[in-house]
């Protein structure tokens, strides 16, 4: 089974491509990877206590283990920070005043949490195709890709506390920003833009 499970997960990273890389979507990848780990552990632990006796096997395993728990301590703690919070809040701002059926852009780095809690469809920005393909190479493939989405219907661009530097970085986007549209909101964790209203506050 876990052989199918493992030849269904390759076949859907290279069905979904890019869009797989996501680390959710990496989480299939986890029982196949316990269910092959446990053989694999067992087979060398054997081969070493038949090579060096027992009391080298129980070592082994400690200084194994040992490496997992400070990896596996390592690698969790940064999910329990709340780096989330400005997207929720966006996410939460974004359903309290956008109309129902309002599409939003949200420059997000590619993660769902500000389109999730807003409830609302929309895209992550840069958009190519339904994807997130990073930040814009200059300030005119971000406009371009801005007036793209909004004549598909956007109406709210968002920009979190993590991705507010492109208006320092892409100074001619922000000025395009600033002078056809109107700043809604603006707090510490989150900028959004209404689309479908002109002019600078």
């Amino acid at each position: 089974m876990f052989h199918w499970w493992l030849v269904a997960i390759i076949v859907f990273m290279v069905i979904a491509g890019r869009g797989s890389l996501h680390q959710w979507y990496q989480l299939p990848f986890v029982p196949v990877a316990a269910a092959f780990a446990g053989p694999a552990c067992e087979f060398g632990f054997r081969k070493l206590a038949r090579a060096s006796g027992s009391v080298v096997g129980v070592g082994a395993c400690s200084v194994v283990f040992g490496v997992l728990s400070c990896f596996s301590y390592i690698y969790a703690v940064p999910f329990y920070l709340p780096w989330g919070i400005p997207s929720w809040r966006a996410g939460t701002e974004l359903s309290r005043m956008a109309p129902p059926g309002a599409l939003v852009i949200v420059a997000d780095n590619g993660d769902p949490t500000a389109l999730y809690y807003s409830r609302r469809k929309g895209w992550h920005f840069l958009d190519r195709n339904g994807m997130w393909w990073g930040p814009p190479a200059n300030s005119r493939q971000a406009i371009r890709n801005l007036e793209k989405l909004r004549e598909e219907g956007a109406t709210y661009l968002v920009f979190t506390q993590y991705t507010e530097w492109w208006l320092d970085y892409y100074a001619e986007f922000r000025e395009h920003l600033d002078s056809a549209y109107r700043r809604a909101r603006q707090t510490s964790d989150y900028v959004i833009f209404e689309l479908s209203a002109t002019g600078a506050e």
